[in-house]
């Protein structure tokens, strides 16, 4: 019979975390790819649970076992009323609608209630299992259900997206939520009719060492809440730096689950002093690789497993405090319910309060202080004031952090943060008469303008007149011109705009917007007709009538990388239809970590477009970086217009002493192997991803 609440428990994790990738492979596109929709949803999410423990305690000790089984049962049929789980287009946002609350109502409507049945299971059935099997210890059940989801997380990512869609997801999912809520019906009812025994109420675990019992309740919340909180800010971190994919959020929070597999099986456990010491170091180490740029040169192997590494280590040293504090089997709901707050504080302080309260991406720091400030009490046990060492230790550390948030922070002249990131603009003077004003969005460059008015109209960095977009936007012909662009910027390119042409900008981020209009000059001084929308081009773009573009440009950069469901089939099907019949689309794919161009050149065949790369070196002179674009077009008048102006742009360009093909060249990508296409079903970042970074965007 205990098998029996084991395939239970391991099936409701399994399906709780199996959940998360799933929908957030549908609402993702919807509001941006940004790496805020995921911190978003794990505030849904861990509140979803908490409401599952409190339900769970109030289930389990205000009620007899009989009414106990019949409520259970109600909210198990209520659930699989609201199945399937995947939100139909029909639930899309308007383009610029609000994501907090627009996420958080999404969400509550698809699979709240489903989730809410699921995650009631992990402290419930332990209470049943306690109740049935008086003397055993209920604990290590917790360590299967996060085996469960562990595998659920790990499975997601190698099997099932790349194998099944976003719809065969869904209802999968939701058939294996109607067979875990038959077993569970079954647990319940095993241990709760009939003659089911009242279960002995143990008092709390008193052991020599334990604190009393109140500051034991407030562990049971605080270190949680740490734990969570590192989850989420170390899950930001490497979203920023790499790309914002299901892979980079699952690997996070994996480290996190495989945590509480270590810690509350109850087995092979380090001695505290060493376990605290390793999370020390892992403080430190962090501290160190976070405020040294130079890390970014380095394999993307080494920064991410290595922010993984730490997370593991101190998630394994918080809970296994967590499991030391445990209180005895008639306490197990209450335990759980304190931990589950103090995971929602942890995801509230860093998905809701930090992006409200600092400008920056500024949470990791500062929760790096406090688990450091816990860990060093654990390891010398107690901070006696009388001990300066130990007291001198933590300041200096908080002052490293902070002088180190200062000197960071004191090279922008401007920081801004809001949903969809943090923009910082700063300013580098050159000489009395020239400098050179670049916006970042977290560490990816969005832009440059030279700050002497002779040379403000100069593109520069990924948009110079040797670059893939300087080429395709520089046209032979006198008549005006249509261009779109997906990604403002600083609205570098309204630079190639003449008078009579029209520049149509799709932009996601309204600061972006802001910033360009009042801290550079390129939207403003453009000859052309310069348009602004706002909201995610995606969805403007498919409900707008067919703009006859002569040029799309897709820069649209989230992080590191174009967000994901831009690059889809059914988005270059959309893209298409917004073409001129000569049009052509350049795809910016200048990238750290990603390699677009074999995957390209997959959806060119799928879409029968002719496909080549451009490539361009960088240009000192005129503050141009490295450069590559994939351009994509069915007309041969296009490729023409586009070999002809790259030769008169190689010829007037390229500096003394260089060589043309090495300066700016064209290639066929015969040396490329197309992989599969995208679609909004199907993506593989596995097979797009670079072995070693390139340097800074």
């Amino acid at each position: 019979m205990q098998r029996l609440f084991q395939i239970t428990i391991f099936l409701s994790a399994f399906l709780l975390f199996q959940v998360q990738p799933i929908i957030g492979r549908f609402i993702l596109p919807w509001f941006g790819g940004a790496a805020g929709v995921w911190s978003v949803m794990m505030v849904f999410f861990q509140f979803m649970l908490l409401a599952g423990y409190g339900y769970a305690h109030l289930l389990s000790t205000r009620l007899p076992p009989r009414a106990q089984l019949v409520v259970h049962l109600a909210v198990l049929v209520a659930a699989m009323a609201a199945l399937p789980v995947g939100p139909s287009e029909a639930l899309k946002p308007v383009p610029d609608a609000e994501p907090f609350t627009s996420i958080l109502l999404l969400l509550g409507s698809t699979v709240g209630l489903p989730y809410f049945a699921v995650s009631t299971t992990g402290p419930l059935v332990q209470a049943w299992f306690a109740r049935k099997y008086q003397g055993v210890s209920p604990y290590w059940l917790y360590a299967l259900s996060n085996a469960g989801s562990l595998l659920a997380l790990l499975s997601y990512p190698f099997l099932v997206e790349p194998l099944l869609g976003r719809q065969e997801q869904a209802m999968i999912w939701s058939l294996g939520f109607v067979a875990f809520a038959v077993l569970c019906a079954v647990v319940a009812a095993t241990s709760l009719w009939g003659g089911a025994r009242t279960m002995a109420l143990e008092s709390a675990r008193e052991e020599d060492g334990l604190p009393p019992a109140r500051l034991r309740h407030v562990a049971w919340i605080g270190l949680p809440a740490l734990a969570s909180a590192l989850l989420l800010a170390f899950t930001n971190e490497i979203c920023v730096d790499v790309a914002s994919v299901p892979f980079l959020w699952i690997l996070p929070l994996g480290c996190y689950l495989l945590s509480f597999i270590f810690t509350f099986s109850g087995k092979g456990r380090l001695p505290r002093k060493i376990l605290n010491l390793l999370g020390l170091g892992a403080v430190i180490s962090t501290s160190a690789v976070m405020f040294w740029p130079g890390m970014l040169d380095v394999p993307i192997q080494i920064v991410v497993f290595g922010y993984a590494a730490a997370l593991l280590i101190l998630c394994c040293v918080l809970h296994a405090e967590v499991y030391r504090l445990r209180p005895g089997a008639g306490q197990i709901t209450s335990f759980y319910f304190c931990v589950s707050i103090g995971g929602v504080l942890g995801g509230l302080f860093v998905g809701i309060v930090s992006p409200v309260v600092f400008n920056s991406h500024l949470e990791l720091p500062v929760v790096l202080v406090l688990v450091f400030i816990s860990l060093f009490y654990n390891y010398i046990n107690k901070f006696e004031i009388n001990n300066y060492r130990h007291v001198g230790t933590v300041i200096c550390f908080i002052v490293f952090i902070l002088f180190k948030i200062y000197k960071y922070q004191s090279q922008f002249e401007y920081t801004s943060r809001n949903f969809y990131g943090v923009y910082s603009v700063q300013h580098v003077q050159f000489d009395k008469n020239n400098g050179i004003r670049t916006l970042y969005s977290g560490t990816t460059l969005h832009g440059s303008q030279f700050t002497n008015p002779d040379y403000e109209s100069i593109p520069t960095q990924y948009f110079t007149r040797h670059s893939g977009a300087g080429i395709a936007l520089a046209f032979f012909e006198d008549k005006p011109k249509k261009v779109g662009v997906i990604g403002l910027g600083i609205g570098t390119l309204a630079a190639y705009g003449r008078p009579g042409d029209t520049y149509r900008f799709y932009e996601i981020n309204p600061d972006s917007l802001r910033i360009a209009q009042e801290r550079f000059s390129f939207l403003r001084n453009s000859p052309a007709q310069v348009q602004v929308v706002l909201g995610d081009a995606r969805l403007n773009l498919e409900r707008e009538e067919a703009q006859r573009f002569d040029v799309l440009v897709l820069d649209a950069f989230t992080s590191d990388s174009i967000p994901v469901h831009l690059l889809t089939e059914e988005a270059f099907r959309s893209y298409l239809r917004h073409l001129s019949t000569d049009g052509g689309i350049c795809v910016h794919i200048s990238n750290r970590h990603l390699d677009l161009a074999p995957m390209l050149k997959g959806m060119g065949a799928r879409l029968g477009l002719r496909t080549f790369k451009w490539a361009a070196a960088k240009d000192s002179s005129v503050a141009g970086e490295e450069n590559e674009y994939i351009v994509l077009t069915s007309s041969k008048k296009f490729i023409n217009d586009f070999d002809e102006m790259a030769r008169l742009v190689r010829r007037e360009f390229v500096p003394q002493g260089k060589s043309p093909d090495v300066f700016a060249r064209r290639f066929d990508l015969d040396y490329v192997e197309a992989t599969r296409y995208w679609t909004d079903d199907f993506s593989n970042l596995f097979s797009v991803l670079k072995p070693v970074f390139r340097k800074r965007r």
